[in-house]
Order: C-alpha cells, then sequence, then structure tokens
C-alpha cells in the first residue's frame, strides 16, 4: 500500500480595500417631474409629520455610502437597488432639505453639498455621484507581535507563561503569536508582580512598563553613645546606623561592657515608608564597695568623682575596675585600684602616712604590690620583679606597673611614688573574654 502524505499550506490572507482615482464629487442633481417613485406603493415613505418625503435616488458604480442632512432634518430611510443599473440609493428625506453630506470610508467625503432648492414632499430627485473607484488588495496575514518590558528595577527577571526572557539593561522582548499570555516579573529584595498580556497588532510593539515595589525601606536606628546596635544576631554597628530592611520581623539589640543587653522585638512595614526606631538602653550592672582607712575620715575619690568619706559603704558602682584615691589632711594620698563584681560587695582598705618634712619629691618611697591573681607575673618599669606580690622600695616618681597572666589582659598602672612614704596598690588582670567561657 502507497501512502501519500499531502501537506497543505494555509497561508492566512486578509482583504484591504482602498481607492483609487478621482475625488468624490456630483456630477448631475434635477428634479425629475414625470418620476412618481415618492408617491408609489412602497416607496411611498411618511416623515415624522405624517407627510410623504422627497426621494433622491442617487447613481453610482460604489457601495458603501452614507449621508447626512443635519439633526433638524434627519434622514428617514436609505435603501440600495441592487437590481439597477447602475447601481441606484433611495434617499428618502424630509421636506424643506437644501444640503446633504455624503461620506464614504474609501473614497472621501463630500461637505454640505448645495441642492440649489428646497426638497418638497412627494418628488423624486435624481443625483449622479463620480468617485475613483474601491479596489481589494489581497496580503498576507502576519499573526506575530513583539512584547517588550522596561523594568525597575533593570537586573529585574521576566517569565512569560513559565519562560524566562533574557533581559539586558533594564530591558526585554518577545516576538509571540497572537494570544492571552501571563507573565511574572520579580527581583531580588522587591515584589513579585503577575498580570497577564494579549497581542494581536503586528503592527506595533505591545510595551509593558514595569516598576516593582521595594520590599524595603530605609531604617534609622539609633541607640545610646556608646552602646553597639545588633540586627537578628548581626552586629551593625555603635551609637546609630542607618541602611535597608526588608519587611518582616526583627530582634533588635544594644550591648554595652558591664551593662545587660536590651532587647526590641518589633516589626517592619515597607509601607510606612523610612522610619526611625529607638532602641532602649542596656542597663548598667551595679554592685557595692566598702572602703575605709587608718586614719579615717579620708576623701574617697573613685574615677575622680567625690563619693563620700572612710568609712563607707558606697552602692551602684558599675561593675569593672575603678582609681581609687583617699585623701586626708596631714597625709600622703593613697592611690589604688579596686574591683567590683556583681553580686559581690568589694573592699578596699588602706593605712595612709603622714606628712613628713622629708623631700616627698626625691629619695625613695616603700611600696607593695599585689595582684588578684598569685600565679601573675609583676613588672615594675616592664622589668620582671616577681610572682603574686612584691614588697620594696622605688625610687620617688612615676612608675609602670602591670600583672600579667595567661588568658588575661594586662593590667598596666601608673603609680606615683612619694619619697619617705609607703603605699599599697592592688592590681587584677581581667580574664580575656574568650577564656571566661571556658
Amino acid at each position: 500500500m502507497h501512502l501519500t502524505k499531502i501537506i497543505l499550506f494555509l497561508f492566512l490572507i486578509a482583504a484591504s480595500p482602498y481607492a483609487v482615482g478621482q475625488e468624490l464629487a456630483v456630477k448631475k442633481f434635477y428634479h425629475d417631474e414625470r418620476d412618481g417613485t415618492a408617491n408609489r406603493g412602497s416607496t411611498r415613505i411618511l416623515d415624522q409629520n405624517e407627510e410623504p418625503c422627497a426621494l433622491i435616488k442617487v447613481r453610482t458604480n460604489q457601495r458603501g455610502f452614507t449621508f447626512d442632512a443635519g439633526q433638524l432634518l434627519p434622514i428617514e430611510k436609505t435603501e440600495e437597488q441592487t437590481q439597477a443599473h447602475p447601481l441606484e440609493i433611495y434617499v428618502w428625506l424630509q421636506n424643506g432639505v437644501k444640503r446633504l453630506s455624503i461620506g464614504h470610508a474609501q473614497l472621501g467625503n463630500l461637505y454640505d453639498y448645495d441642492l440649489g432648492t428646497a426638497l418638497q414632499p412627494g418628488q423624486t430627485y435624481i443625483m449622479e455621484l463620480v468617485s475613483g473607484e474601491v479596489q481589494t488588495v489581497v496580503k498576507q496575514a502576519r499573526q506575530h507581535q513583539y512584547v517588550v518590558f522596561q523594568l525597575t528595577p533593570s537586573n529585574a527577571i521576566v517569565t512569560i507563561d513559565g519562560q524566562m526572557l533574557e533581559t539586558t539593561d533594564g530591558m526585554a522582548r518577545k516576538l509571540i503569536k497572537f494570544g492571552k499570555y501571563n507573565y511574572t516579573v520579580q527581583a531580588p529584595n522587591y515584589q513579585q508582580e503577575s498580570g497577564s498580556v494579549e497581542v494581536n497588532n503586528p503592527d506595533e510593539k505591545h510595551l509593558l512598563n514595569i516598576n516593582l515595589k521595594p520590599n524595603f525601606t530605609m531604617v534609622t536606628l539609633t541607640a545610646p553613645s556608646g552602646a553597639e546596635i545588633w540586627v537578628n544576631g548581626e552586629r551593625k554597628g555603635k551609637g546609630s546606623w542607618k541602611g535597608n530592611l526588608n519587611g518582616g520581623d526583627y530582634l533588635f539589640e544594644t550591648k554595652k561592657a558591664n551593662h545587660r543587653d536590651a532587647q526590641l522585638n518589633t516589626s517592619i512595614d515597607i509601607t510606612k515608608g523610612p522610619q526611625t526606631i529607638k532602641l532602649p538602653a542596656p542597663a548598667p550592672i551595679l554592685s557595692d564597695a566598702d572602703f575605709d582607712s587608718k586614719p579615717a575620715m579620708a576623701d574617697i575619690y573613685i574615677d575622680g568623682q567625690k563619693k563620700g568619706q572612710t568609712p563607707q559603704l558606697i552602692s551602684g558602682l558599675l561593675i569593672g575596675t575603678h582609681s581609687v584615691k583617699l585623701v586626708r589632711n596631714g597625709y600622703a594620698d593613697y592611690t589604688g585600684n579596686i574591683t567590683v563584681k556583681e553580686g559581690e560587695t568589694a573592699h578596699f582598705s588602706a593605712t595612709m602616712t603622714k606628712n613628713s618634712n622629708t623631700d616627698t619629691a626625691s629619695g625613695e618611697g616603700e611600696v607593695i604590690l599585689l595582684c588578684k591573681s598569685l600565679t601573675a607575673t609583676i613588672y615594675i618599669d616592664n622589668r620582671k620583679v616577681g610572682n603574686g606580690e612584691w614588697r620594696g622600695k622605688l625610687p620617688a616618681g612615676k612608675h609602670t606597673v602591670s600583672c600579667r597572666a595567661l588568658n588575661h589582659t594586662n593590667a598596666d598602672v601608673i603609680i606615683e611614688v612619694a619619697g619617705g612614704q609607703k603605699r599599697f596598690f592592688q592590681l587584677e588582670a581581667p580574664k580575656l573574654a574568650d577564656a571566661q567561657g571556658q
């Protein structure tokens, strides 16, 4: 058996009429007194006043004409007489019409043609029209159209019915068949936009301007001076921070040494636009310290600020290391450090030395250095002198002393030695942060 394959190529074609020849014009118009068509049988038409209409027989070789006598005297009826040759178009009008406009989609328009007389009831008139010809041109019909997307932001991605388009400099385009298509446009940190597009015009491109709405907004975070700002566990800065955040829930934190972290759980609503959020301050961790001296009634200075007189229990001190100075008339100033810890009462005690006639700016003074960690190494002016505790004499003047230990920070302190006087200094080398967690 022989099989024959028949391939039928179907070319869609469209008929496109256009006019050729001369302009639309009236060759002749006259009253035919012998023609009684306007008063005979079915061709006798009455107007709105129940009077017989005037009839114009328009003779032409083309179809598709329209007629207009104005709003005050409307056309009552038009009818093509297909059996007549040449073609006749019957136009019934009200009495008194003096002008007539004639139009054609391809041949043009003839406006307000002067009939030269007022039409009379029941009378027949003849109008011969001359015009060009309407010819039909057959051409192949295209069934594709370009769809072009202009995109903001320029890195947006377009898909049409699931197929991704190539994007260059914020433009995406595709030539597609006539029909209706669904598209999606998306970009990082922007809200997705979806829609549909219908294409049916091959002579023009279909342009869509897509401006995606951002899924973020500008947020300014402010915190008390010196406090670190953290967003969802990530450090952003200190004191203040400004940047873009997506919409959603956030954990904001402020942190500061020797303070308890402060937290704020809140949501960012991008519809509110740029916004400023004031973050809570970290709470200071406070404790107590007891100060005493021999003799008593010495003025107590902590970090340079006077706090009272010995003996005295002082509350509300921020945990950590503070400098202390005791001052009393007739006695040499006593200086040192005290470390305040959470939940404990720190103690600071000193025996003050009377002033003498000895020149304190020269000679030697007796010094006692005590490290909190007995394994720490004591250095005086960068010279190793012992471990844990040191007693001895130093020349009058300023000296740098420190306690140094493994996994501890160096506690460097500048002390002033007065000639002929005895001083006690307590030093501490705080543990490193990583070592504290071990």
